[in-house]
């Protein structure tokens, strides 16, 4: 019975990003994919709407938030580790994400260096956390932070120049209003968010 599960899960992860194209035509759509897809919870869709450098930085902060899960909760932890473990993501060693030189890309790079599909990866990992989310440790990703600001945010102040792009998401909160800075990259004909500093 768990073996027919594991496959429609694994049918339903695969369909939700297999068709969809990596990158889009403009750094203001590749933004609004993101979010709408973030929205919909089409993990997949969103995914490929980013650079791998990118993905490899996510992998690298569900690896620690897993890590952290473990010390809390074993059960849970034992589960997202074997997700690692199934999709070759290497543990997150987050000294070398904080101490000088914060080669943040190099760290993303290392976490994600064998894994062959970093979109099934993510999808299957962000999915595990929303279930997850409301275990210590676990990344807010679902509810708060990074993804959730991107997805419900305001593309302000787009600047192109040539294949970079930079612009600020704008997310009002109930007390406030804060921008955060975005970058974009056009690689292969398309343009990616590049999330990392």
């Amino acid at each position: 019975m768990k073996s027919i599960v594991a496959v429609l899960f694994a049918l339903t992860v695969s369909q939700s990003f297999a068709a969809e194209p990596r990158g889009s035509q403009t750094p203001r759509e590749a933004f609004d994919k993101f979010g709408a897809a973030i929205r919909k919870k089409d993990y997949g869709g969103a995914m490929v709407q980013i650079t791998p450098d990118s993905q490899g930085a996510l992998l690298g902060m569900l690896s620690m938030g897993i890590a952290v899960t473990s010390s809390v909760d074993p059960k849970v932890g034992a589960e997202g580790d074997a997700i690692l473990t199934k999709h070759n993501v290497k543990k997150f060693d987050m000294s070398k994400f904080m101490t000088p030189p914060n080669d943040r890309r190099a760290a993303a790079r290392e976490v994600s260096a064998n894994v062959k599909d970093k979109t099934a990866a993510l999808v299957e990992l962000l999915v595990f956390a929303e279930k997850n989310s409301s275990v210590n440790g676990m990344p807010a990703l679902m509810n708060k932070g990074l993804l959730i600001d991107m997805a419900n945010g305001e593309l302000t102040d787009l600047k192109v120049d040539g294949n970079g792009a930079v612009a600020s998401v704008k997310v009002k909160t109930e007390k406030s209003e804060e921008s955060q800075p975005i970058k974009f990259e056009k690689a292969n004909g398309v343009w990616l968010i590049d999330i990392l500093p």
